[in-house]
C-alpha cells in the first residue's frame, strides 16, 4: 500500500547549513529596525524643512519684501507740524510695488541720552491708501507719557511697533 502525504527529504546542502546564532539574528533585526526608523525620521524632517522653507519663501515674496520698502520719517520740527496739539510728524513712503492700504504703529519717546520709553503704548492707525512710489504724512498728538515733560518736541521719537496692510 502506498502512503499519501508529505515526505520528509533531507538534502545534503540543508544538512550542512550552519544553525543561526540567536544573538546575531536579534542584532540583525535591531539593526534593520533602527536603520528604517532613522530613514523615516530623517525623511520626515526633510519634508518638514521643505514645507517650512516654502512657507517662509511665500511670506517673504508676498509680504516681507514689501514691508522692507516702506520708509518711515518722524520729526517734531515746528515747520512740519506747527500745531502744538499735534506735534509729531510721521511720514510713510511706499517704495514697494504693492498698494499700501493701512498702517498701525506705536510710538516710543525717550529723553535724549536715555533708554527708558516714556510713551505708554498708545497705538495709532492710519488708513490712507498709498499707491506704489507715493507716500503720505500726518501730524499726531503726543501719547500719554509716564512722567511729565515740559516740551514733548524735545524728546527723541521713533516707532517700536508697526503693522502694514497691503492690497492683494
Amino acid at each position: 500500500m502506498q502512503r499519501h502525504g508529505p515526505r520528509h527529504v533531507q538534502s545534503a546542502a540543508l544538512a550542512e547549513a550552519p544553525v543561526p546564532n540567536p544573538v546575531d539574528t536579534i542584532r540583525q533585526i535591531v539593526w534593520l529596525l533602527t536603520k528604517w526608523i532613522l530613514i523615516a525620521v530623517f525623511g520626515l524632517a526633510g519634508i518638514a524643512f521643505l514645507i517650512g522653507a516654502a512657507v517662509w519663501a511665500y511670506n517673504w515674496y508676498t509680504f516681507e519684501r514689501h514691508v522692507q520698502n516702506i520708509a518711515v520719517i518722524i520729526s517734531t520740527d515746528k515747520k512740519d507740524c506747527p500745531d502744538d496739539a499735534f506735534p509729531i510728524y510721521v511720514m510713510f513712503g511706499n517704495k514697494s510695488s504693492k498698494t499700501l492700504e493701512s498702517v498701525s504703529f506705536t510710538l516710543r519717546a525717550r529723553v535724549k541720552g536715555r533708554s527708558t520709553n516714556l510713551a505708554l503704548h498708545d497705538s495709532y492707525t492710519d488708513d490712507h491708501i498709498s499707491e506704489p512710489n507715493m507716500g503720505y504724512a500726518n501730524c499726531w498728538p503726543v501719547p500719554k507719557l509716564s512722567e511729565p515733560v515740559a516740551d514733548p518736541r524735545s524728546l527723541e521719537w521713533d516707532i517700536i511697533y508697526k503693522r502694514f496692510s497691503f492690497r492683494d
